[in-house]
Order: structure tokens, then sequence, then C-alpha cells
């Protein structure tokens, strides 16, 4: 048989073609990424053969691809809706130039000498106040933008960063059968003795074929182009690589970083990771079009807005918890940096909690907003449902737009939190002592007493209790969590630098994401490598009676669909851990029945046949 040689740039383009065929409805956002006809991907003849061979994806990857689509700016278009809210909202942000307006005219009138009503007074004395706030406001944006974000990664937890931030997704793969023009793309030999140096176990690539190793590349490619705004793949450039991956590893700038020799190292081995996972040789340089999304390094996207917005929000979450949670039998208590809620059922006991399925501790871990005014409605649930449960709910004000609390721009730290939520167990009785499991000498795992439901970025909080103190805690039930995945852009790019086309995201925009205190929290102490969950590091949460997620197809903050790939590629699945809703938005995973089902999880450790 004769081969005939295709000149390159005919090959390149027919490996282009059927690519995109291969990945059609999948992939479409990377349409333009593949055109690559200088530095592309391999230029292997057998790999360009293989590719023309491959098979359409899989309903899983099919799904992952929904919501990465929509990151494309104008695909949703503005609505009657869109312009309603924009219009309501900026009425309201009108309050802050109206009071100065008022002031100047009140001081008009009092100079010639004019009478002044009791109620304009009192107008202008709300003016007066709005007026001050507004400086003060100011003020503090302009202190938090001069924060300069710490780094919290230490030197020797970089490369086991570096190790998870590009091999989580290749350490569940099964090798493949052999076929013709096997092409190992993503792993060389300096790789592998990396994984080795870490005590890591080496990734089994044995087999994989060349159509393979292209569609984990161009996953990889499409996972981390958000990072870069969705710029084409060819127009990114060495040096924009090394600023994204010089953040993601050290919560640093690139100039910074490589004054460090150890460092430095690091961030050219993570690059030749990068390059070979993604199969690309990028060019030199920079490209200046190309926007790079480096969260902490990045301008603080916050924006004053008025105190009455601040007073009428404030003032529902005091009476929320001095008179609502009370009656509902819950006190307030001060643990360290943490503030919390707690019930304890009368007759409860430690001895009972850790031998009576019907009497667990459960934890609600809120995710940002509002607080207790939009948390009040799972909250609520929980004490009603489980009345022999103790109940504990830490307010994280730092989330919960309390502007005059004491901790409203002091955002927990990991040791911060973890510390005082081990000294609030071990006050009442939660876990005064490790109780082992029937087969602890199989599993080795010791059990705790703590049943947590987080939702958002609650589940934050839950992964630092995870990580540094997993004995606390028996069950997991994870509603919208945010830490799964969180490496690769996708809720990063959603919460802050996605422009708002829906009136979901205007209000997401406007209320919440550049609010100062959560823009505090996000941009200046939200450390990806602290946050992030990997579940090869956790496998106990695969057990359905340890750990269950909730999902909704139609999250617009946490990509959920990827989510579910993500846990379905370790071992999980729908009816077993996986709860999926189609409908579902962000905060909506967990309603009605689902809820119901949920919280029998959470208070007997059963999940409840759909």
């Amino acid at each position: 048989m004769t081969t005939t040689v295709e000149p390159a740039h005919l090959r390149v383009q027919a490996n282009t073609e059927c690519t995109v065929n291969m990945l059609e409805g999948e992939l479409t956002s990377l349409r333009l990424v593949m055109h690559q006809p200088h530095y592309g991907t391999s230029n292997s003849k057998a790999a360009d053969e293989e590719s023309k061979g491959s098979a359409m994806p899989t309903e899983t990857n099919s799904i992952a691809g929904t919501n990465r689509m929509k990151l494309r700016d104008g695909l949703f278009g503005r609505t009657w809706g869109y312009h309603a809210v924009f219009l309501i909202l900026h009425l309201i942000w009108l309050i802050t130039p109206f009071s100065f307006v008022w002031i100047g005219a009140f001081v008009y009138l009092s100079e010639r000498d004019q009478a002044v009503s009791i109620p304009l007074a009192v107008l202008t004395g709300f003016a007066v106040a709005e007026a001050t706030f507004a400086i003060y406001q100011r003020y503090r944006i302009w202190r938090v933008k001069r924060y300069v974000s710490v780094s919290v990664i230490a030197p020797a937890d970089r490369e086991a960063i570096c190790y998870d931030l590009f091999h989580s997704d290749l350490r569940t793969i099964e090798a493949e059968p052999v076929g013709s023009g096997t092409l190992e793309l993503t792993v060389d030999d300096e790789t592998e003795g990396f994984e080795a140096s870490l005590g890591r176990p080496p990734i089994s690539r044995k087999g994989s074929t060349a159509s393979s190793e292209q569609t984990r590349a161009m996953a990889f490619r499409q996972r981390y182009s958000i990072w870069f705004h969705n710029a084409p793949w060819e127009d990114i450039h060495q040096e924009d690589v090394l600023t994204l991956l010089s953040w993601l590893l050290f919560s640093l700038p690139q100039e910074t970083a490589k004054h460090d020799t150890t460092s430095a190292t690091l961030l050219q081995k993570a690059y030749r990771i990068f390059q070979s996972r993604s199969a690309t040789t990028f060019p030199p340089g920079r490209n200046p079009s190309v926007k790079i999304s480096c969260l902490s390094l990045d301008p603080l996207n916050a924006a004053p807005r008025p105190l009455m917005f601040y007073v009428i929000g404030n003032s529902l979450n005091y009476l929320i918890r001095t008179c609502v949670l009370p009656s509902l039998g819950m006190t307030h208590h001060i643990e360290g940096d943490v503030e919390y809620m707690i019930r304890i059922p009368r007759g409860w006991t430690s001895e009972r909690g850790r031998t009576d399925p019907n009497a667990t501790p459960v934890m609600y871990l809120h995710g940002l907003g509002f607080g207790l005014i939009q948390n009040l409605q799972v909250l609520r649930p929980i004490l009603e449902t489980l009345k022999t449960h103790p109940v504990i709910f830490p307010i994280a004000h730092h989330t919960a737009q309390a502007v005059c609390h004491r901790n409203y721009l002091k955002p927990w730290t990991r040791s911060q939190f973890v510390r005082d939520i081990r000294t609030i167990c071990e006050k009442w009785g939660f876990c005064p002592e490790s109780v082992a499991e029937p087969d602890e000498e199989k599993t080795g795992r010791v059990y705790g007493g703590l049943s947590v439901i987080s939702h958002s970025n609650g589940s934050v909080h839950h992964g630092w209790l995870i990580k540094d103190c997993p004995q606390l805690i028996r069950r997991h039930l994870f509603a919208d969590p945010i830490i799964f995945c969180l490496d690769e852009g996708f809720t990063c790019h959603a919460f802050c630098y996605r422009k708002p086309t829906t009136p979901f995201h205007l209000l997401l925009q406007c209320l919440i994401s550049s609010e100062l205190g959560i823009s505090n929290y996000i941009q200046r102490h939200f450390h990806w490598s602290d946050n992030c969950l990997y579940i090869d590091d956790h496998p106990e949460l695969l057990d359905p009676s340890v750990a269950q997620f909730f999902l909704g197809k139609k999250d617009v903050i946490v990509d959920a669909p990827r989510v579910r790939e993500y846990l379905e590629s370790y071992g999980a699945s729908l009816g077993a851990n996986i709860n999926w809703n189609e409908e579902a938005g962000h905060g909506k995973a967990l309603k009605k029945q689902s809820l119901a089902r949920a919280l029998t999880f959470a208070g007997t450790g059963v999940m409840p046949p759909l």
C-alpha cells in the first residue's frame, strides 16, 4: 500500500474539520480553537487518521457542554424583563445622587430665609445620612482596593497543587483498547517523574489512542479558555499562560514569582505540563488583546449602594435572628470569630447523638447573598422537620452584607473556621470523642457526629472541615457546590466577569457580586487552592451513605453538568448519590421534594427513592 503524504496545511485543515464534526454540539464554543495552522495539535499522520474515525461524544459530555457555551456574550439576549430590572435597580441607585441634590436645595432655601417644613427637614436628615454614608463607603472601597492579596499557599504545597491542577481528571481514566496510531499526547518523562516525586500513583496511559488524547486535549482547552475570557485558543501566547499559572499556583504576579528560583522552576514545569495537556505549542510573547482572569490581582469589582439598601436588609436579618429563630428554639452564641445560632432539643445528650440516627447534630453552611433573609427558607424546614436533632447555623457576616458587623471586611480564614467549629462541637458535645464504625479496622475510617448541609459558597467552609477535621463529620450533603472543578474557571467568570444579559445575571451583579463585603471576600480573600476539593483525595465522599450531591442543570453560577461529569468519572451515579434536577437553577436544587429527601438523608443517613 502506498502512503500519500498530504501537505501540512491540508492535513491541519482535515484534522480540524473532522475534530469539529466529532464534537459537534459539545464543543461548538471552540469552533475557532482548532484553527492552528502554525502551532496546533500534534502533526502525527496517525493522529489525523485516528481522529477521522472518532466516535461522537457521550451523553454526559454533551450535557457538560451546555452551560459552558452560555458563557459567550449575546446568546441570551436582553429581554423586556432585563430592561425592567435595569430601570428599577438604577432608580434605587439614584437615591444617593438625589440626596446630594436635595442637600444643596435645602441649603439654598435656608439661605433665602424661606420656611422649611418638618417633613422637608426629616427628608433632609435622611439625605445627609445617605450622603455621609456614600462618602464613607467610597473611602472603604478605596481602602479595600489598596489591599494586596497575600498568598496562603505554603511553598511545600505548591508542587502538590500543580499536580492536582493538571492531573485530577486523568487519574480516573481507564486504559483504552490499543488502536491504530497510539499517541501519548499528554505525558512525557518529566511529567511522570514529577508525579513520582510527589509520591502520587502514576497515571496509566498505556493504550491511549490518538483520538482519546486529542479529545481530552480539546476538553482541557475548552475548560481553561474561560480564564482567558473565551479568547480563541490560537490567540493565547506564552506569557499569557505564564501569567495565569503564576496566579493559580502562587496567587502572585508573574514578575514576582520569577524572582524566586524555586517558584520560577515550578512555573516553567507547570507551563510545560499545560502545553502537553492542551497539545499546544504557544507562540512567545504576550497578546495584549487577550484578557486574563486573575481574581485576587484584578481591580476590585465593588460599587457603593444606598444606605437604605443596607438598613432594610440588616433590619430584616436582625428581626429574624432575634425574633423568628428564637421562636423556633434557636439561641445566639459567639465562639472566637464564628457567630452562630443553635438549637438543642430537650433531652438530647451527646451519647444519643452518636448512637441514635434520629438525633444526629445537623450543621447548615449557607452561601453568600443576604444572610438569614434568603436562608430562612431552608433553615426553617430543617428546624421543623428535624425536631429531635441539634441544629447549628454559623453566620458568615462577610457574605451577608452585614455592613455594621465587625467581621464585615474580615472573612473567616481556613484555620480560624476549623478551630472555632471544633471548639463549638466540643463545647456542645457533638463530638467529644471519635466513634469508630464497626468496619474501622478494614477501612481505617473514623466517623464523627455532624451531618453537614452546605449550599453554594457554604461548600467552601464544608471543604475546609473535610480537609482539616474530617473526624467531625458523619454525613455530607452538597447543594450547588462550587468547590468541585473550581479551578476550571466557570464559577469565577460567571460571578465576577460575565456581562449581564438576563434579569437574573443583572440582579446577581448589582445586588451581590459588586457588594463591597462580598467583593472583598471573593477578590481579595478567596484562594482557590484552599477552596477547591478533589474527590480522589477524599474517596469516602463516593459512598452514597456518606455523601449526597444535589445539582440543577440550569445553574448559571456552577457548571453543574461539568460537576456531574466529574463526579461520575469517579463512580458516582444518578439515583445513588447524584440528585439531578433538569429544571433547577442556582439555589433551586433544594426545593420541595428535593429538600424533603435531603433532610431525610441529613437526619437519618437514608436517601428516600424518587
